[in-house]
Order: structure tokens, then sequence, then C-alpha cells
């Protein structure tokens, strides 16, 4: 299993056969996926998937022939036959049913967000959420919530977003632990004093934090407590492009040619770029865009939300609307995007 799912670029977690069920059903996500041993409470552990809202595929691996087989489509499993297939035909289901389902990741799941902009902003800047902060960490430690970690890593020089999820371990007075991270690579990224965005929500709200790393263990990372809780507003996870691989726009403009420009972030429904100071907050304006491998053209109209001086130029931030087909390849390209700046962590 090893070197079949790592040859295909998918994080891991190997675990006996007798913890692997428990485990699953501990840690795992709504979208993550498990190959297992068949057994016979195999409809128990289904039950429970289900209960938890986990959507991803779950793939029993059976060693001996099935006379009488369910259907378990409404649970999203399969039971694949070893002796039936043979290990190469296995292997080669297993990878494609996999690749298809992380490819399909629906675009209505909740998502977490980028560092930049994250928060509700007013006129004065981030809204800050009138709370105790020691009390909120406390029942997210206590309700087990799982907490999404952002921070920032290099790219051919330029600073993508890489993020991930953990749960908060321990809460002191000056310093927080946070442990049981996915993906696994995700702690090898942290360095001491690099600044690391927190994000989680409780009840009705949802909450951004900046902590700074102060060291690891083995599966824990220590960081200061945080000094201050802002509401976040976005919902969409905005990603960075990959700097050689961009992903290009243009905007119609009355009486100007085509020029594409290259877009700063994108998300389902966003997107940020450089541009020249003719485009007007709040006006509607039509876009093209261009996602790279496979390269897919959208077409869109977008309303600028948010225009800025920075670096001789401005920054635009602009709402997209967008037919739902076209989303869903917007959803397809952040996944993939996301993995290859996953990678760029096992390579440090």
């Amino acid at each position: 299993m090893n070197d079949l799912l790592l040859e295909k670029g998918f994080t891991v977690i190997l675990k006996k056969r007798e913890e692997l069920q428990e485990a699953f059903l501990l840690d795992a996500s709504v979208c993550d996926m498990a190959v297992i041993p068949l057994d016979d409470d195999y409809m128990d552990f289904l039950a429970k998937v289900q209960a938890k809202r986990i959507h991803g595929p779950i793939l029993f691996i059976s060693p001996e022939p099935l006379f009488e087989q369910k259907s378990l489509q409404q649970f999203h499993a399969f039971i694949l036959d070893q002796k039936r297939m043979g290990a190469a035909e296995m292997k080669k289901t297993v990878s494609f049913i996999l690749s298809l389902a992380l490819s399909r990741i629906p675009a209505e799941l909740p998502q977490p967000f980028t560092l930049e902009e994250c928060a509700c902003t007013t006129d004065e800047g981030p809204k800050e959420a009138n709370v105790d902060i020691t009390t909120t960490l406390s029942t997210l430690m206590r309700d087990g919530v799982r907490v999404v970690v952002a921070f920032q890593i290099l790219e051919d020089g330029e600073p993508v977003t890489v993020r991930g999820t953990c749960f908060l371990k321990t809460v002191t007075d000056n310093a927080i632990v946070l442990s049981r991270f996915k993906p696994l690579p995700l702690l090898q990224g942290a360095r001491q004093g690099m600044e690391i965005a927190m994000l989680f929500t409780l009840g009705d709200n949802r909450y951004h934090a900046t902590v700074k790393a102060q060291g690891t263990g083995e599966d824990e990372l220590i960081a200061s407590f945080p000094e201050r809780l802002f509401f976040v507003r976005r919902r969409f996870f905005r990603i960075e492009p990959s700097p050689p691989r961009p992903v290009n726009i243009s905007v119609l403009l009355p009486h100007a040619p085509t020029s594409f420009l290259k877009a700063q972030e994108i998300s389902q429904r966003g997107i940020s770029f450089m541009g020249p100071g003719s485009l007007e907050q709040g006006r509607v304006y039509a876009f093209t865009i261009v996602l790279p491998e496979p390269t897919t053209v959208i077409g869109s109209y977008g309303i600028i939300r948010s225009k800025r001086e920075h670096d001789n130029g401005f920054r635009y931030g602009a709402e997209l609307h967008i037919h739902p087909r076209d989303e869903e390849d917007i959803s397809r390209y952040i996944m993939r995007r996301e993995l290859q700046i996953l990678s760029l962590l096992n390579e440090k």
C-alpha cells in the first residue's frame, strides 16, 4: 500500500490492522479515504463513518472470494476481491478510485481560508472578536474542534501558503500546543519564529488568530499564546498559483487591446491580481481565466471589491460569478495546486 499510494503523491497514514478503523474514525476529515481489510464487522464500521459525515471512499480488501456482496454505494464503499483481481489489477483499481475521488471533492464542502485578508474588515481594519481568549481556546480544546493552520513557504523565491489541520492539545498562560497534524509533512515546514494563522469555528462564528512557532516535537508544535482573535469573513480558500505555471486572466475593457495579467490568488468565487489603475471599485467587468495543467478557459463576470496601490501598480480583489461547472474546474485546480505545495514540504 505504501508503494502504491506514494507513487501517486497521496498523503498516506499506515496503521496496524487492529488499529486502523479506530484511528480513521478518530482523525479522518470529511473527505479522507481508507483502504481497509474486510472483516465481519464492516457494516458497523460503515455506520460509524456515516455518522461522522466522512464522505471519502472506503475500499475493503477481501482476501477470499465473496459469493454474496451487498451494495455499499450509499456508504461510498467498495469491496475488492484480492484473489480474483490479482495484485496488479487491484493496484490499478485502488489507484484509479482514489485519484478520481481526490479530483471530485465537492465544491460545497466548507473550505479553509487564505492568510491574507481572511478577517472581517471595517474602515479601521480587521474586526476584533470581543471574547475571552483563554475561555474560547479551552472550549476549542474541550470540544475537540479541528483547527485549520496556514503559513507561508517559498516556491521559486515567491511566497505560497501551505495549510492543513490539527487539534489544540494544551493551553497555558503564555503558550499553546497543537498536535495531530494532517497532512503529516505539515509539521516539517514549521520553523521557530514563523507566523502561523489559526482558523476555527465555534458555534455560528469563525475565528482567526496569529501565533508564532516556538518549537516542534515528534507530533506537536509549541506556539505563542494568541494575543487577539478576529472574526473571519471569507468562506472559500484562495491559493497562490505556481510562479512557473501561472493562472492568466484578461479583463474586457472598452477601447483597449486584450492583455493577460497574472492572478495573485484564486478561489472558487474570487480572484486577486495586479493590474492597471483604470479598473473602478464596485464596477462589473468581464473576465477570461486560463487555468494551467490541463489548460482550461473559463468565462466569468466579476465585481471589483477591493483596490489598493501595491508595488507601483494596483492590486485588485474581484468577486467572481461563474457557472457551477466552471466552479468545479477551479475547485479541482485548487486541489491539485494544494498537493503541489504540500510536496514542497517533502523536499525540505
